[in-house]
């Protein structure tokens, strides 16, 4: 019974270790390939598709495209009035945020602080926090690179 046991358990072994032989050896096969690197015309299509959209869409209603929108509200300010100018603006800094481009928006917003000798007690005016608040979330987003 008891050779009948290890009869069982060396016949298991070697089955898995032949399974084992087997996986590798397909493996093998599949690394001489390699990548397949032609271009086919559905490929193509794709490509040209991606080129169209990026040419000709609108910024506006694809918001994911932050850096595209921050320029936009940025030839926004131009010749608004001066509320729509300040909305414009800080809009500019959220998509600079959005879009990474951290150290550019604290810049802005560090700018716009200085410019105007602003202190902080003045930033913790509820019209004005929200820029202390982006200001705070740069500087997190900062540390986070």
């Amino acid at each position: 019974m008891h050779a009948q046991k290890q009869f069982i358990i060396s016949l298991a072994s070697f089955l898995v270790f032949y399974l084992f032989l087997i996986s590798c050896e397909n493996a093998k096969e599949v690394k001489k390939q390699g990548p397949i690197l032609q271009k086919t015309s559905e490929m193509s299509q794709m490509i040209e598709r991606l080129r169209q959209l990026n040419l000709s869409t609108d910024v506006e209603s694809h918001y994911h495209w932050n850096k595209r929108l921050a320029q936009l509200y940025r030839k926004k300010m131009e010749g608004a009035s001066r509320e729509k100018y300040w909305e414009n603006w800080f809009l500019h800094c959220i998509e600079l945020l959005n879009a990474s481009e951290i150290e550019l928006c604290i810049q802005e917003l560090q700018q716009f602080i200085v410019d105007r000798n602003i202190t902080f007690a003045h930033l913790l005016h509820p019209q004005k926090v929200m820029m202390l608040d982006l200001l705070a979330l740069a500087y997190l987003r900062l540390g986070e690179v």
